[in-house]
């Protein structure tokens, strides 16, 4: 986001997961948020933070996550790989 607040970039990636047991629905709520056919050509934790790295290079950031359960299970899968 630029100091207006307006969106000026955005990196989206699904990963696949290290264990096979979350290749299913997940819920939140009561509401699908991510569905298995998204996972299906979801990339390697670290193909996708190859990516990442690259579209964040030479940028000021804030990197956001919705809890810190999020961030542990990304370090979690990064390191488990």
């Amino acid at each position: 986001m630029n100091s207006y607040g307006e969106l000026v970039s955005r990196f989206h990636s699904y990963i696949k997961p290290s264990n096979k047991r979350y290749l299913a629905d997940v819920k939140i709520n009561n509401r699908v948020t991510t569905k298995k056919e998204d996972l299906k050509n979801a990339q390697d934790i670290k193909i996708v933070m190859g990516k990442f790295k690259k579209w964040i290079y030479d940028k000021d950031y804030i990197l956001v996550f919705w809890s810190h359960s999020d961030l542990y299970l990304l370090m979690k899968q990064y390191i488990n790989r």
